[in-house]
């Protein structure tokens, strides 16, 4: 059996499929919290912990936490976008009361 690619015959649709993976795409995308995230990170290196703590209410295990996944994604705001919520137990737990 052959597999083939729907839209092999429509021109252009590969450069409209990247563009839509690049520019909208939920885990590249910017995300409000995370051009936040980013705000806080400069007011903290510009003006130290206590007027970052008055200002914004954050922990400092939190700054170095956002500092750490900053640097991890080699300096990308996208790095700081929240990730999944949802516990793997509480997963688990939905798929076996379905049975």
């Amino acid at each position: 059996m052959k597999i083939g690619f729907k839209y092999s015959n429509c021109q252009g649709f590969g450069r409209m499929y990247n563009y839509g993976l690049k520019h909208f795409n939920p885990y590249t995308m910017i995300t409000d919290s995370a051009q936040e995230g980013l705000k806080i990170l400069n007011y903290w290196k510009k003006y130290g912990f206590e007027a970052t703590r008055d200002a914004f209410g954050v922990k400092r295990s939190t700054l170095y936490y956002w500092q750490k996944l900053y640097k991890d994604s080699e300096y990308k705001v996208e790095g700081l976008n929240p990730g999944k919520t949802i516990r793997k137990t509480r997963i688990k737990e939905a798929f076996i009361h379905c049975y």
